[in-house]
């Protein structure tokens, strides 16, 4: 019975023991997995940390032919790998490592044969691809694709590279990119897991040069508007190759950015550092000279005080005309402006005069300015801008004006204000929009539905591609408005000037569509369009038009604006006389109906 029993129990042990490495089988495979996916990314992590620790920063002030070529061609060979090639995402490559280990390579090779079998080696280390089995086509119009014709291009590319580039381009492109994705219900580019590095040593050129290399693919593949630049956008590429190689400090590398961004020729192109701001506005001073200025009759007109900022114990004028500055003639002082801040359109003088302009080192400026036939100087006081009031409740968001007409100003507009607004506006005679100045509260599509008698098209948008980066397609058409029989009957007028620029602009273009609707002023400044951010190295960031926004017959606004239906402009008498003849003629055309 004791050998039964323990018979027994050895079975028994014996089928444990069997269950045990049974399952001991079944996890083997998994931890050998596991063990290898560990030791090939501690690898690729530790090859790639000892590239790194032997980096040496790249010092080098001009460029040969041969150099320039190359950076050239490494430029646009490395961007559409960064955007097209499906590991960069599937392997979580970096792509910023990549390039700092490919500029010095490329910059010692003796010629561009060389250059190209570095790349094509690059690549092939990259990993392997697969390719589509059948060619990516968007059922959209589409408006614009980023031209890839340069792969095929004779001598610019041997064929090996050119075969590898192919081959990258007919991939399976993962929707999923680590570096862009698209905002969600607009389509704008969000730019991620770019870099900052904060404590980027300015002399090393390989980092500007990779300062370089993202900003422009980032435009070449989702700019809306790249067709509108006027520079071949290739060409500004090998113009501002060897201006990047120039300078070791953070002032010469902000500077040549900042001429860079501006070819874009987008009025929302910007260039700032987080807590200090745009280095050239502030390179001009902290102070503001508390005074708003505007062109007049092709002069520079002191308009209105700077918000609620005063002028004191000063006999300057609204209405008076500057001369000079601090002695210097308001015209040189102008043209020295607008080379610290590049022209992006034709309203570009109104931008320079409204925002650099009153910006000032000095506690004190004396400005010389005309009044009628005479001539006069005084000295302005200027105010620290930690100092300056920036209150505007002052203003109003509403009011009745004239015989039973109603105003709006969308600047001063509380959440949700405007449905209280129309309820007392509709039974009036008019209705004035005044979309000079920037909207507190979006009012396209609440406002629109008192407007319209039914939902109306008013504009187009196209949004990039991340199948086909460069690409470009238009989405349908938004419509304003909603079936109203009881709409709004009265005239509407939209006033818009030289400042009225993108939500400005969007909302004149959806209330433009009502049917008693009339715009009225100057051109708008023409930038339109949801405003997508790319950071820089140095911890600089950019901002640039992210969406195309067009008429519902594919009509422009970029850098076109909103053209009114009647044009109107303010002039010196008017302002002397403290009076808005934007206001005037709009009443007047409300009761000339």
């Amino acid at each position: 019975m004791e050998q039964e029993k323990k018979g027994k129990e050895f079975q028994s042990g014996s089928k444990k023991s069997i269950k045990k490495y049974r399952n001991l089988l079944f996890l083997l495979p998994i931890i050998l997995v596991g063990i290898f996916i560990y030791q090939f990314v501690f690898n690729t992590e530790k090859q790639s940390r000892e590239v790194m620790k032997n980096y040496t920063s790249l010092n080098i002030d001009r460029l040969n032919q041969n150099q320039s070529e190359g950076l050239y061609k490494l430029c646009k060979v490395w961007g559409f790998v960064k955007y097209y090639h499906p590991n960069v995402t599937k392997n979580n490559i970096d792509m910023d490592e990549e390039l700092l280990i490919l500029i010095p390579e490329v910059l010692e090779s003796k010629n561009q044969k060389e250059v190209d079998q570095i790349l094509v080696q690059w690549i092939g280390d990259l990993g392997k691809i697969d390719i589509r089995s059948k060619e990516i086509k968007n059922t959209k119009k589409v408006k614009i694709s980023s031209s890839l014709d340069w792969i095929g291009e004779e001598k610019f590319l041997d064929e090996e590279l050119k075969e590898s580039l192919i081959k990258i381009q007919k991939s399976k492109i993962d929707k999923t990119e680590k570096y862009v994705k698209l905002t969600p219900n607009v389509g704008n580019p969000i730019f991620i897991n770019e870099k900052e590095y904060n404590d980027m040593d300015y002399s090393d050129k390989n980092y500007r040069l990779l300062g370089l290399f993202r900003y422009w693919n980032a435009i070449e593949y989702f700019f809306p508007y790249k067709y509108l630049i006027d520079e071949n956008w290739d060409e500004v590429l090998k113009v501002y190759l060897p201006e990047f190689i120039q300078g070791d400090d953070m002032n010469s590398y902000n500077y040549v950015f900042n001429g860079l961004t501006r070819c874009i020729k987008d009025d929302h192109a910007t260039l700032y550092k987080p807590g200090v701001g745009n280095l050239v506005i502030e390179s001009l001073g902290d102070r503001f000279i508390p005074l708003h200025f505007n062109i007049l009759d092709d002069k520079v007109v002191y308009v209105e005080g700077f918000l609620n900022n005063e002028v004191n114990d000063s006999n300057f004028k609204v209405g008076d005309v500057v001369l000079k500055i601090n002695g210097e003639d308001i015209d040189d002082v102008i043209t020295r402006l607008e080379e610290l801040y590049p022209q992006q359109n034709k309203n570009h003088k109104n931008v320079v005069i409204r925002y650099l302009l009153n910006r000032t080192k000095e506690e004190k400026v004396e400005i010389t300015f005309k009044r009628d036939e005479e001539i006069n100087t005084e000295d302005i006081v200027s105010i620290h801008k930690n100092k300056m009031n920036y209150d505007n409740e002052d203003k109003k968001s509403h009011e009745m004006i004239g015989n039973n007409i109603g105003y709006i100003n969308p600047g001063n507009l509380k959440k949700n204000e405007i449905n209280k607004i129309m309820e007392k506006f509709l039974n009036t005679k008019g209705i004035i929009v005044d979309l000079r100045n920037y909207p507190s509260d979006f009012i396209v599509f609440s406002l629109g539905k008192y407007l319209m008698p039914e939902p109306t098209e008013f504009a187009a948008f196209t949004i990039p591609s991340l199948e086909i980066p460069g690409q470009f397609a238009f989405t349908s058409s938004i419509k304003v408005g909603a079936k109203n029989p009881d709409y709004y009957k009265g005239k509407v007028m939209i006033l818009v000037n030289k400042y009225s620029q993108s939500q400005p602009e969007y909302t004149a273009m959806a209330l433009r569509v009502a049917p008693n609707a009339v715009v009225l002023g100057t051109p708008s400044n023409g930038a339109d369009g949801n405003v997508s951010k790319l950071t820089l190295p140095g911890g600089f960031i950019t901002s640039f038009t992210g969406i195309g926004v067009y008429y519902p017959d594919g009509g422009e606004t970029q850098r076109v604006g909103i053209i009114p239906d009647v044009i109107v402009k303010p002039t010196i008498e008017g302002i002397r006389e403290g009076r808005d003849e934007l206001v005037e003629k709009a009443i007047e055309v409300i009761e000339n109906k």
